[in-house]
């Protein structure tokens, strides 16, 4: 069975936008992977002016938390973004998995890894990112801020920003879109710019192995892609990327789009936990 798996992260959506796109989603038969932290603290640094109070809600916000539980039940997946939106000790980190398991009742499947990447994003120091990444010192055993061992014996599925696919690397099998490495399960994922050439590839492929693992925000403004970036960002507003605009009546067109795709191509609407479990 083909296999679309649509996947999220919570920057800059407050509770009652999330739990609306969740709902209008799941109205269609869409279900969608969304990672949450678990609050967010303030802090002077660029992960607490990239995401704070102001704009965005983690699982500390009693109503995104209460919609939440709502939204897992209806078919959507609650993944893991971290303990906050800045740096997580070990300590912090397991607190915030511990959390997680109150609320839902289990441990957290899936893990995604939040904010830029000194070796993928350009222009970033370390001081701008997460420490406990693993390309920086969570796979460092001598560090406070290794968690290796944790996201090995608690996640069943983990995505960094090495495994941000190019349109030009599309797996051709579903297996291909999980790599198996050091005791992980890392996932790849394309962002949702792509899903527009990915649905010209498919209909010339064909073939019945084939799948899709999209990566977006919801609260984004729109995303061209790095090359494209500077110039189209200015005209954002005029020419709204498809797939990477959720807002207004370019949210509907999309849902609808993406129900058409999986109705006539053959693709099921699978979370990150299901795409997993069914390989």
């Amino acid at each position: 069975m083909k296999s679309f798996v649509l996947s999220s992260d919570c920057d800059h959506l407050l509770a009652d936008q999330h739990l609306r796109l969740l709902r209008l989603f799941g109205e269609k038969g869409i279900f969608i992977t969304t990672a949450v932290v678990g609050k967010l603290e303030t802090e002077n640094s660029f992960l607490g002016r990239h995401c704070n109070k102001s704009d965005t809600a983690g699982l500390d916000n009693k109503v995104l938390r209460k919609g939440l539980i709502e939204a897992q039940a209806m078919g959507h997946e609650i993944a893991f973004h971290g303990s906050s939106q800045c740096s997580n000790t070990r300590e912090t980190f397991i607190r915030g998995i511990e959390e997680f398991k109150q609320i839902f009742g289990d441990y957290p499947f899936t893990y995604i890894e939040h904010g830029p990447n000194p070796l993928t994003h350009k222009g970033f120091q370390e001081s701008d990112c997460k420490l406990e990444l693993l390309s920086i010192k969570g796979a460092d055993i001598d560090s406070p801020y290794f968690i290796k061992d944790i996201i090995q014996e608690v996640f069943s599925a983990c995505w960094t920003q090495e495994f941000l696919l190019s349109v030009d690397e599309i797996p051709k099998e579903k297996t291909g879109w999980i790599v198996s490495k050091d005791n992980i399960n890392f996932i790849n994922r394309m962002r949702m710019l792509d899903f527009v050439r990915f649905q010209k590839l498919s209909k010339k492929l064909n073939n019945e192995n084939e799948s899709f693992i999209g990566y977006t925000h919801f609260g984004y403004k729109g995303y061209f892609g790095p090359k494209r970036r500077i110039i189209l960002d200015m005209f954002r507003t005029f020419f709204p990327a498809r797939f990477e605009y959720w807002n207004g009546k370019h949210l509907e067109k999309n849902i609808s789009e993406i129900r058409f795709f999986l109705d006539n191509r053959g693709f099921q609407s699978k979370t990150v936990k299901e795409f997993v479990l069914s390989n």
